[in-house]
């Protein structure tokens, strides 16, 4: 239905939608054990919290359309009890699971119950492949302890002839982009499957999520170094056997790139529902009390689509660096 609804250049996508979420982003965990620097969770008034297990079935319940769910939220997943709970429930669902971590706690019985829970996919933060950046970003960790846990974790789904798939997570910044080559050699060395590169969020300005760090933000001719840089990381990365994806330079016009709020349902720790993945400071309505079919077309939700197929595009939406 979102397929024929479809137009090349986003015109035609309804306001109304008429089918559920098929992909949901499920904050079950808003706690860690690390500072990273680029963080929400640097925002004075962000809080803490936890999705029951209860909680994540029941929304799960709700959603009979839904193809993929990412288990997280502003925190570190494994902190979570039920975590692997939740995973082999959205198997049983015949869902793929997928979790972001910062790599920290993949010790030897995480890392056989990820394998065991019928996991799809497991995303590892890691931002520089120079121990020092790497500390400076996120503080509470060393890289060496983290590579060596992605190590076990490959080595492991290696052994076991899982399908899960590993995917590091980078995040450049104009002080970092220079490692770009570095962190690709690290990867393959690692055996990882590929490596997701991304700009900095410089809207939610906190810590070093700042305009001034984002690569879209660059001038012009430090833009064609970096482009003359990514040449180069893609040529290697074939050398190596590695796939990478790397951010646009260039902000693309957000009515043709984003269909989140035609297919994506983000919930937060408590149940509040989210506009998108990347807006974190405003609700569109709560699971507590509501259920998703009245959420997802109710006068915000459909106030927002309208806005993203005009002119009249959010700020936030102008400035992300995910398109």
């Amino acid at each position: 239905m979102y397929r024929k609804s479809r137009m090349i250049d986003g015109t035609e996508l309804p306001v109304r939608v008429p089918y559920g979420a098929f992909y949901c982003g499920m904050g079950v965990e808003a706690r860690c054990n690390l500072k990273c620097t680029m963080c929400p969770r640097n925002d004075p008034n962000f809080k803490e919290g936890e999705m029951s297990y209860e909680m994540f079935t029941r929304i799960m319940d709700q959603l009979p359309f839904l193809k993929e769910v990412q288990i997280g939220g502003l925190g570190e997943p494994l902190l979570h009890k039920d975590l692997f709970k939740m995973i082999e429930y959205a198997r049983r669902r015949k869902i793929k699971s997928v979790i972001t971590t910062n790599g920290t706690l993949l010790n030897q019985r995480n890392i056989e119950s990820v394998i065991q829970s019928g996991l799809g996919a497991v995303h590892v933060s890691v931002d520089s492949p120079d121990p020092e950046v790497y500390r400076s970003i996120r503080v509470g960790a060393t890289l060496d302890h983290v590579t060596s846990n992605l190590r076990n974790l490959v080595q492991r789904r290696n052994e076991a002839g899982s399908r899960l798939q590993i995917i590091v997570n980078s995040i450049l910044m104009r002080s970092n982009y220079h490692q770009v080559d570095d962190m690709i050699k690290l990867c393959a060395d690692l055996g990882v499957d590929s490596i997701s590169f991304s700009d900095m969020q410089y809207f939610l300005d906190v810590g070093i999520s700042k305009e001034s760090e984002s690569l879209r933000r660059a001038p012009t001719t430090e833009k064609d170094e970096i482009r003359e840089l990514f040449v180069g990381a893609k040529s290697l990365s074939k050398e190596l056997g590695i796939e990478i994806g790397l951010p646009g330079l260039d902000q693309p016009r957000v009515r043709e790139n984003c269909k989140q709020p035609w297919l994506y349902l983000a919930v937060k720790e408590s149940g509040k529902v989210r506009p998108c993945c990347a807006i974190h400071d405003q609700e569109f309505g709560d699971l507590n009390c509501e259920r998703h079919s009245s959420i997802w077309n109710n006068a915000r939700f459909m106030d927002f689509r309208r806005r993203l197929l005009s002119s009249d595009v959010p700020t936030e939406c102008k400035q992300c660096t995910f398109l």
